[in-house]
């Protein structure tokens, strides 16, 4: 009922109150990150460990860089292609050309790079953010107003800049409201919000640390000023704020889009917790494990070097300056011996310690544990995976066992991108006011190109279609297209290669392909993209339905000739038997005297 009841409150109590849901919401968000760890295991991507062993310098093993490395190129190796099926009120062709619409924009955005980094939020943080919007911006007024700028985008947006209603438990399904902090030069927000801009006064941007601040000459190019966007579910209102300005909004209220019917903001998770709003970070169940695997590891080197150079030297054998230079181990170095002796009987290397073989133990447990956390072995980060029996087999199984695991992470993927590209399709259908170019991402069917032909929108040189917001009006279902993120590595490929040639050994003595298993290989060498076999089992197909065709053209020639010669020889048959029977009446007429000698019937 509060929510509801800011509406009719006065301005300045409405900012303040505003403000005070932030505030509240920064504090519960940052208490969160604190007890999680969340800011330390961002950290350690860099390497920075805070492991501490006395004073014993401690080298990183960086499993997380390995870890977030090798599942990004798992997991989100390419651009995802999104189809698009027709609902009520569209028609097919109006799905073909927004899903040759949509994935264009995918590629024109470059969310690759965003998608990324969402992944390692989700990853590390345990939760990550991207924002759908259409960009407007306008110049003058009244008859003299024009838009000087209209494009739709879809970025990442940091976790550190969202901040949502306390008591939710599964955003942003059940968020009351939304807010996203957007950081931009203060000039620059003086001249967008010129009524304010003597209030507004910025700061410094907060990645930048303040002992820098103090040697740079142009402040102002690192003056900044914390803008805050609200969403309200309840009033279906934007709010604009200024941390520097309490009493007023930094322009009036806005409405929804009508065609946005939830938040603007998709959330990408792994790890839900039943009644708690922020998931749990994909990496911080087994950190403790590689934070003793490094201490470990410190050990082990510590024991190796103390046995480096260590020599027993007999009393007085040098003075202390040699001794110095001695321990130095510079270049070049004359030391002094005062001794008469053999010299090798002064000075003994201290005999190498072996290495307890509990070390290596105790590492390989630890190991184990990771990668049993983890779900991911060491061979799939291009290392060396202990097995029993160092088959391929066995690195099969081991392999076989973490995909399922893979697998789960894949399909969030896949959900999240197609939450953007539903948002993408909102925007697109809404501000579209003018043609849009698209160009064909290749993967379309022959026949969606026929379509587009048929229609007049085809431009074949540029591989383009034109269309605007008429042309995609109805409903529509979006998905990503199963493993189209995967990446296809070279054996991978040669599988497929080999499968596809072993199917087609048989096909090729065939004297022509069923319809059935034609699909089947066209299927299969779409999905993983090998055009040039397309192209060459399209070509094979034609040909042989070409000559099936003259095979049937040449059957039908020869059954006519057949036919033909059949009648020829039925006719002659016939003239035989006509000429017989006249010579057999003509004979009968002479011997009874009714024709006379010289007389013939022909």
């Amino acid at each position: 009922m509060a929510d509801n009841a800011i509406s009719s409150l006065k301005e300045p109590q409405q900012v303040q109150k505003w403000q005070d849901r932030i505030s509240v919401s920064r504090r519960w968000r940052d208490q969160v990150s604190q007890e999680n760890n969340w800011e330390n295991l961002l950290e350690e991507i860099k390497g920075k460990y805070d492991v501490v062993l006395g004073n014993i310098q401690v080298p990183p093993i960086n499993e997380m860089f390995a870890y977030k490395d090798s599942t990004l190129a798992n997991l989100y190796y390419k651009d995802p292609f999104l189809a698009v099926n027709a609902k009520k009120n569209a028609t097919i062709l109006s799905a073909y050309i927004l899903e040759a619409g949509v994935n264009h924009l995918w590629s024109e955005l470059k969310l690759k790079a965003d998608i990324e980094l969402e992944i390692t939020d989700g990853l590390f943080v345990g939760h990550a953010w991207n924002k759908v919007g259409n960009n407007t911006k306008t110049s003058g007024s009244g008859d003299l107003l024009k838009i000087i700028e209209d494009s739709i985008y879809a970025n990442r947006v940091s976790w550190r800049d969202m901040y949502m209603n306390v008591g939710c438990k599964n955003p942003p399904k059940d968020n009351i409201w939304l807010c996203q902090r957007i950081y931009r030069p203060t000039d620059d927000v003086k001249k967008d919000y010129p009524k304010l801009a003597k209030r507004l006064t910025g700061a410094s941007y907060p990645s930048i640390d303040i002992k820098y601040m103090k040697n740079i000459l142009y402040k102002e190019d690192f003056n900044y000023t914390a803008i805050y966007e609200v969403w309200d579910a309840h009033e279906r209102k934007i709010y604009t704020l200024a941390d520097e300005v309490n009493d007023r909004y930094l322009e009036d209220p806005k409405d929804w889009p009508d065609y946005l019917d939830e938040f603007p903001y998709q959330f990408l998770s792994f790890h839900n917790i039943p009644d708690e709003p922020y998931p749990q970070s994909d990496v911080a169940p087994w950190e403790p494990q590689v934070k003793e695997k490094i201490k470990l590891f410190t050990m082990m080197l510590n024991f190796a070097k103390r046995w480096n150079r260590q020599m027993l030297m007999r009393k007085g054998l040098m003075g202390l300056q040699e001794i110095d230079k001695f321990e130095k181990g510079i270049e070049g170095s004359i030391l002094v011996a005062s001794t008469t002796g053999d010299i090798q009987q002064a000075t003994k290397m201290l005999d190498w310690g072996s290495m307890p073989p509990d070390f290596f133990m105790l590492v390989d447990r630890l190991d184990a544990l990771i990668d049993r956390i983890r779900g991911q072995s060491q061979f799939m980060q291009g290392g060396v995976t202990k097995t029993s029996t160092r088959t391929e087999g066995e690195l099969q199984l081991i392999k076989g066992g973490a995909d399922a695991r893979t697998d789960r992470k894949q399909d969030r993927i896949e959900t999240h991108c197609e939450n953007i590209a539903r948002h993408l399709i909102m925007q697109m259908k809404a501000n579209f006011d003018v043609p849009y170019i698209a160009k064909i991402t290749g993967k379309e069917p022959p026949e969606i190109i026929q379509a587009f032909k048929d229609q007049g929108i085809y431009d074949p040189a540029s591989q383009t279609i034109k269309f605007d917001k008429s042309a995609i009006q109805g409903d529509f279902d979006v998905s990503v297209k199963a493993g189209s993120t995967l990446p296809l590595d070279k054996g991978t490929r040669d599988k497929i290669l080999n499968s596809v040639y072993q199917m087609s050994i048989p096909l090729a003595q065939a004297p022509s392909v069923p319809p059935f298993i034609a699909e089947i290989v066209k299927e299969l060498l779409k999905d993983y993209e090998i055009k040039g076999l397309e192209a060459a089992f399209d070509q094979q197909q034609k040909e042989a339905q070409q000559k099936s065709e003259m095979e049937a053209q040449q059957v039908g020639v020869n059954d006519q000739k057949t036919m033909a010669e059949t009648a020829k020889r039925n006719a002659q048959a016939q003239n035989v038997q006509i000429d017989t029977l006249i010579k057999g009446v003509q004979a009968t007429g002479k011997a009874t005297g009714v024709l006379n000698p010289e007389e013939s019937l022909t």
